[in-house]
């Protein structure tokens, strides 16, 4: 419809292919159309078939189009695709088997997914770190039907994951692909599979042959690096619902956005045009257009009314397996030194599960905790806010400290002792 004419396609079609800025409308009336629309039909790589008139577009372009054309006073009949139907969430949410609760952001990001999911259409959920976006996948989880689902995670959070899924909803059914025995036969009921990065670098051959009803990545910086290994094989998973999560502040880094795209939308950005986007700021606005549908993030202080003043979270940071055998070499010892007192023996396996160093100087790695806590501090120093790292061992805030150095970080160091 043009000025509320209807029109037929082959007309936008012919002024299409010979750059006319007017409709015949018949009756003696002309439509004038901005020469711009053209040029912006280009960029979002719309293709308009000689002999059907059919107008082919990428699917995760069709709001972007829709408004280019509104603009120029253009508006599309009624159209059968599932990304065009306006999904609206009335009422309560039905989360079943759910026993958190949810605050009114953490709400509207499950209603998102939601009509992200009914569409077909994937998405990319960056909210700040500590607002919640596990719980909001979980709540998600328990809304919608599904028969397998994987989630791909560090390996430090594979029992972070899998503890927290019980906690907020026990119907849930969780398999663990990791470890000595691993298969990704279900049974009856709706399953979803954890496992971790490496393991889909290491055994895509098992899962690309499988087709899961909802893939979603976890601390999905792991796939910034578009040639990396990770983001690769992730590329590789077929999946009718895709979710990429990540706390990071991306959305000012085209390339990484890229590399998110490339395995949520694969075609929807072109990378020639998105390293011309990093020195235009007008193209940069573009694509921030582009992908506004399948992308969201809060800080902090946009939800701030929402908040408690303080959430406590207890995180459990799962060994890698040098770092487990190391903890059982000291645990033998410990045994084997029969006039130890006990307390004393726990008190270095703590400080062993803080930072093996401590107590086995041989052990080249830094251990999980510290590979978490760095994780999430530069995490949060992307966001430009404050840390606060707190421990029972000074030993371990002095390692830590000479750590975050290394990393290039500032720390200021306090303790009780007097200078």
């Amino acid at each position: 419809n043009f000025y509320e004419k209807e029109i037929d396609i082959s007309d936008v079609y012919g002024a299409f292919c010979r750059r006319q800025s007017f409709l015949d409308l018949g009756n003696n009336q002309v439509g004038l159309i901005e020469a711009s629309l053209f040029k912006n039909m280009e960029d979002l790589g719309v293709e308009i078939d000689e002999s059907t008139k059919d107008v082919k577009f990428h699917r995760g372009a069709f709001f972007q189009l829709k408004e280019l054309f509104q603009e120029s006073k253009i508006n599309f009949n009624e159209m059968q695709l599932p990304v065009v139907q306006e999904i609206k969430t009335t009422g309560p949410l039905e989360l079943n088997g759910f026993g958190g609760l949810l605050y009114p952001y953490q709400k509207l990001g499950v209603e998102w997914l939601l009509s992200l999911f009914n569409r077909r259409m994937h998405g990319l959920l960056a909210d700040d770190m500590g607002l919640g976006k596990t719980v909001q996948v979980i709540a998600f989880l328990s809304a919608i039907h599904f028969k397998k689902g994987l989630i791909v995670v560090p390996t430090s959070l594979l029992l972070q994951w899998e503890r927290e899924i019980k906690k907020f909803n026990a119907n849930l059914k969780v398999k663990v692909f990791h470890g000595k025995s691993r298969s990704l036969e279900i049974e009856d009921e709706s399953t979803i599979f954890l496992t971790t990065y490496g393991l889909i670098r290491d055994d895509i051959k098992t899962f690309s042959k499988e087709s899961f009803d909802l893939v979603i990545l976890d601390e999905a910086q792991a796939i910034k690096n578009n040639e990396s290994l990770a983001s690769q094989s992730v590329k590789q998973l077929k999946a009718g619902f895709k979710l990429s999560i990540t706390g990071t502040p991306i959305e000012n880094n085209l390339m990484e956005l890229y590399a998110h795209f490339d395995f949520l939308l694969p075609g929807l950005m072109k990378k020639e045009k998105m390293l011309h986007a990093e020195l235009d700021p007008f193209a940069k606005k573009k694509i921030k257009e582009l992908i506004n549908p399948y992308f969201m993030r809060r800080k902090k202080g946009d939800v701030l009314k929402d908040l408690p003043e303080k959430i406590e979270q207890i995180i459990y940071v799962e060994m890698e397996e040098s770092e487990r055998l190391s903890y059982e070499q000291v645990l033998k010892a410990e045994k084997g030194n029969k006039n130890q007192p006990v307390l004393e023996a726990i008190l270095r396996l703590r400080q062993h599960c803080c930072y093996p160093r401590l107590v086995n100087p041989k052990y080249g790695l830094v251990g999980s905790k510290f590979d978490k806590v760095l994780q999430d501090i530069l995490e949060i120093l992307t966001s430009d806010q404050k840390v606060i790292v707190y421990s029972s061992f000074v030993s371990v805030l002095k390692s830590f400290q000479k750590q975050f150095l290394e990393y290039g970080i500032n720390a200021l160091y306090l303790d009780g002792s007097i200078q």
